[in-house]
């Protein structure tokens, strides 16, 4: 397995960069390079955007690219691969930690056919650790193989919500960034096919990552995303807006070097699962979006605070959306094993969930990204 770390090479070309990076210098010779590779339509496009913000945030002395030549081949079903892997080690006494770039990994998912000929959108998720990612986006997985299938009935009782790992406990199971190595061929509005990736993220503010770990996933996640999923429990509270305006700095340093109109933003979907109060708001995507809007909503005798928060967050995420899920019953969080079977939970959610994975996947939501007014595609 070939990691990106600590010095700058690339066997295929023999090009050497050696770079420090300090500061806000970094972000600005990252967000030229961003608009380098584009204007040169680089094959591995979203590969080497990925590489360079790794590099921009870690503050590090470089990162080291190996180019494999020989890729071993992946599972026809799909797996999760591994892109991005959070590192913390322990140097002369003093913990590092690092971002190490599985380029062997991301090169088999860009390489693809698909992938490579089509334009590519991202469907990620963050949150909190141990709230669910993994086992939501087994329902994305569980659509997009039947629907592939030409099946209609895409979730049974007897099915198993497999894919991604996930486990219950108290215990993280995802670690940095992964994503479904089969690409999915879908339709979007404009009756143009997109090659569909899952994207599976580190859950933040565990007891092992650092605030800045959490920052670098979410800033790579959103500014490769078309829709990023903000995964959160019960309600949408004041602590958890502060928290995305703060994972934004970075994604907004770099479009103020490259110019925001050169990128589209993300579609940020608030999804608040386990909610409680569906006689004030229904539970679905109606509700949802109007329950978000009340939250980011300025009144007047608001702290100032709080109203830049919401300026700030509205500006960055133009296309804002929520979706209220119901808890998926006592199964799934007393069963000290759950194996993931569709009729152990409750027949709210199991509606719910199958409205929220249509609704994300549905023709208006299938946007490409866009970076430099450019569309992008595994090779263009």
């Amino acid at each position: 397995m070939a990691n990106a770390e600590v010095s700058t090479t690339m066997d295929d070309t023999n090009t050497h960069w050696q770079s420090i990076f300090v500061g806000v210098v970094i972000t600005v010779v990252v967000a030229f390079l961003i608009v380098y590779i584009v204007k040169k339509s680089a094959p591995w496009i979203i590969g080497y955007v990925v590489a360079f913000l790794i590099i921009a945030w870690i503050k590090r002395t470089g990162i080291h690219l190996r180019m494999p030549r020989n890729r071993e081949a992946i599972s026809d079903t799909g797996e999760p691969l591994q892109i991005i892997r959070i590192t913390h080690r322990v140097r002369d006494g003093k913990n590092i930690n690092g971002v190490e770039l599985e380029i062997e990994n991301l090169e088999k998912i860009m390489f693809h056919a698909d992938v490579k000929g089509n334009p590519v959108v991202i469907i990620s998720i963050f949150g909190s650790f141990r709230k669910g990612k993994s086992f939501l986006l087994g329902f994305f997985l569980k659509y997009l193989k039947t629907r592939s299938q030409n099946k209609s009935d895409w979730l049974r009782e007897d099915d198993k919500i497999k894919g991604f790992e996930w486990r219950g406990g108290t215990e993280r199971v995802t670690s940095g960034i992964n994503i479904w190595s089969q690409p999915f061929i879908l339709e979007n509005k404009y009756r143009k096919k997109v090659a569909v990736l899952l994207m599976d993220t580190q859950g933040v503010f565990d007891n092992v990552s650092t605030y800045e770990d959490c920052a670098s996933i979410f800033a790579i996640t959103n500014l490769i995303s078309s829709i990023q999923i903000y995964n959160l429990m019960h309600q949408l509270q004041e602590d958890d807006l502060h928290t995305l305006r703060h994972f934004t700095t970075f994604g907004k340093l770099v479009a103020q070097e490259t110019n925001e109109s050169d990128m589209n933003k993300a579609k940020l979907i608030f999804l608040i699962r386990d909610w409680e109060y569906p006689y004030q708001y229904p539970y679905g995507k109606d509700g949802g979006t109007a329950y978000i809007q009340k939250q980011l909503e300025m009144k007047l005798n608001q702290q100032k605070e709080l109203q830049e928060i919401r300026t700030t967050l509205c500006k960055w995420f133009p296309n804002i959306f929520g979706f209220l899920l119901p808890h998926p019953g006592r199964a799934i969080v007393t069963k000290e094993i759950y194996d993931g079977t569709v009729k152990d939970l409750d027949d709210d959610f199991v509606q719910n969930v199958k409205m929220f994975v249509s609704y994300i996947l549905s023709r208006d939501m299938l946007i490409p990204k866009q970076i430099h007014n450019k569309t992008v595609t595994g090779k263009d």
